[in-house]
């Protein structure tokens, strides 16, 4: 009977060690941070969103390889293949006689090409020549491909009359499309090609950081500067077993025995609470926030936590509860911890 009660007693104290051992393998730190770093990879899909909406408006590819037009027919060819940006390479213009008028100034002059019973206009920008020629000879400009729209159109519409043809003899024997020099602007796509590197790079960066951070949560800055201020004999294990524990746990902060922890959507903060030294308790009233929710005393809460080697940690938008849970229990526990309100109105 003695036998069969110590080994009860054995057994007991196995399952109550087993428990505090699944408790203590449960990894909160790991958790919260993997969660931020998964919302944090929706900033790079919205970027990758926003930068393929932007090459199909502009190709990056077109600009870094343009097509070669030497023949002007085969202009509405290149257009039908989404090629717009080209260098263009023509023997000789002829001028129309009409100009584009853009804010009561010419900005180009239209001129024409026929080659392969196709004529096709170019408007040459003003600022390429003095004055109009009659003749262009060794024209070499970088335009864009469009399409015939309106302003073509009545354009054609006079310079037929010129040539006493008719609007639709005209435009039977006109390409599609016409070479616009105007619309094409070097430092435009020089900024746009920059702006798409850098773009790129933070896609990239986000995406590779945040994967590690998924694959290796203790290589997270909160990780890092925790280890960094902390005394050796602190450890994320620690950290995660007291949580188990905790004294004060809201739905962003977590107070433990030794340990102060804030979690939110974008952000953790983990600090041992021998290492702070000042709380900042911040009210602060947003007018932007009061007339779009219609409430005069909407106000936003938020604590600052200064440590001994005088780093400042913001924590957003805390509800009013937990502040007051917090500051009391501070308060109450930790007295060499100075306690400051400040009251901002926006």
């Amino acid at each position: 009977m003695v036998c069969a009660s110590h080994t009860f007693d054995i057994l007991c104290d196995l399952m109550n060690y087993g428990k505090e051992c699944i408790n203590i393998s449960t990894n909160h730190i790991n958790k919260y941070v993997r969660k931020i770093s998964i919302i944090n990879l929706i900033i790079p899909t919205v970027l990758s969103v926003f930068l393929i909406g932007l090459n199909h408006i502009i190709s990056f590819s077109d600009i870094m390889s343009p097509v070669y037009i030497t023949s002007a027919s085969k202009a509405v060819r290149y257009y039908s293949k989404d090629k717009r940006i080209a260098d263009v390479y023509l023997k000789n213009l002829y001028y129309t006689g009409y100009n584009s008028i853009v804010n009561n100034k010419i900005d180009g002059y239209y001129y024409y090409t026929i080659e392969d019973s196709i004529c096709t206009f170019v408007l040459v920008d003003a600022k390429s020549i003095d004055k109009p020629a009659n003749t262009l000879t060794s024209y070499s400009a970088k335009a864009i491909i469009k399409k015939n729209n309106k302003q073509i159109t009545n354009m054609i519409s006079k310079f037929s009359n010129d040539l006493s043809w008719t609007m639709d003899g005209m435009l039977n024997v006109s390409s599609a499309c016409y070479i616009d020099e105007t619309a094409y602007n070097t430092n435009l796509y020089l900024y746009l090609m920059i702006f798409a590197f850098i773009l790129t790079v933070l896609i990239m960066s986000y995406l590779i950081i945040n994967t590690i951070y998924i694959i290796f949560p203790a290589f997270c800055p909160a990780c890092i500067y925790f280890k960094k201020i902390s005394n050796p004999s602190d450890t994320l294990t620690n950290v995660n077993y007291e949580i188990d524990h905790s004294i004060i746990d809201t739905k962003k902060i977590i107070i433990t025995e030794n340990y102060f922890i804030f979690h939110s959507c974008f952000n953790i903060v983990i600090l041992p609470v021998n290492k702070i030294t000042k709380i900042y308790k911040n009210i602060s009233v947003h007018r932007f926030y009061t007339k779009l929710y219609k409430n005069k005393n909407y106000k936003k809460y938020n604590l600052y936590v200064t440590c001994r080697n005088n780093h400042t940690y913001h924590m957003h938008d805390i509800s009013s509860d937990t502040i007051t849970s917090v500051c009391d229990y501070i308060e109450l526990t930790y007295p060499e911890i100075t306690l400051l309100k400040m009251h901002n109105r926006m």
